[in-house]
């Protein structure tokens, strides 16, 4: 089992890429299984086989963007069941990690939508504002998929959890975000934009690069995942002694 005890963020960030590091092929076996789908029918929608009239259909584009968006949500949800059992010391399998993740992946959708908008309103009238109101969202996923409550429930816990530590979260957020993003931003530049600007090669790549871009989302959002139940986790030993009550069970377990 993971000890458990109170970190500062240089310790989230480090737990959470040891839990990654460690569990890397389980937490992205889970991402490709929910991305590389999507990936591949990308490709093959950008296949001179389609037909032009299904390419130019006004709707494919909004189907194509909505099953993206409900794949990478699913794969978030996944990953952080996962990593949140494997960070106990527990064994991680397949179909339990995924199984909460597509049913829940709807809803979590449809209230992902409300957070963001709520979140985008509070970086209109500053970036600060935007930060609290984010982080204060940020345990959100882990107390849904660990706790196994409803939406609302979850989110209250989430939310009574990050308030006391609104400073130490935006600053774990902020950081987890900038390697994922940064990521895709250098893989963008580097790889995806030279084709992109080259005429010829932008009809023919373009669903390729799309689906690399999608893949590479994988290990960034298994990070991602990692981080934020390693913060969950961190916030229980220090709100709610945790890790005393791990402790404890050890030693009336040990002989």
């Amino acid at each position: 089992m993971q000890p458990l005890r109170p970190l500062d963020l240089a310790g989230i960030l480090d737990s959470a890429f040891s839990l990654f590091w460690r569990h890397a092929w389980f937490l992205m076996g889970l991402g490709l299984c929910c991305l590389g789908p999507i990936a591949v029918l990308s490709v093959l929608l950008g296949s001179p086989a389609v037909p032009t009239l299904l390419l130019m259909h006004p709707l494919r584009q909004v189907i194509l963007i909505l099953v993206e968006v409900l794949a990478q949500f699913t794969a978030l949800l996944a990953t952080v069941r996962a990593a949140g059992v494997l960070y106990r010391g527990e064994t991680a399998e397949f179909w339990p990690c995924l199984a909460p993740a597509l049913l829940r992946v709807v809803p979590y959708t449809l209230l992902a939508l409300v957070l963001y908008g709520l979140i985008g309103i509070a970086s209109v009238l500053l970036v600060v504002p935007g930060l609290l109101v984010a982080a204060l969202f940020f345990l959100f996923v882990p107390a849904l998929m660990l706790e196994n409550r409803g939406f609302f429930a979850a989110l209250d816990r989430g939310v009574n959890l990050a308030v006391e530590a609104l400073p130490r979260l935006v600053g774990v957020m902020f950081l987890s975000f900038c390697m994922r993003y940064s990521g895709t931003l250098l893989l963008f530049l580097l790889v995806l934009l030279p084709f992109l600007l080259v005429g010829s090669a932008r009809s023919q790549l373009a669903p390729a690069l799309t689906a690399l871009l999608l893949l590479v989302q994988i290990p960034l959002l298994a990070f991602q995942a990692s981080v934020a139940v390693v913060a969950y986790y961190d916030r229980r030993a220090v709100r709610e002694g945790l890790d005393l009550e791990d402790r404890l069970t050890a030693l009336e377990a040990a002989p």
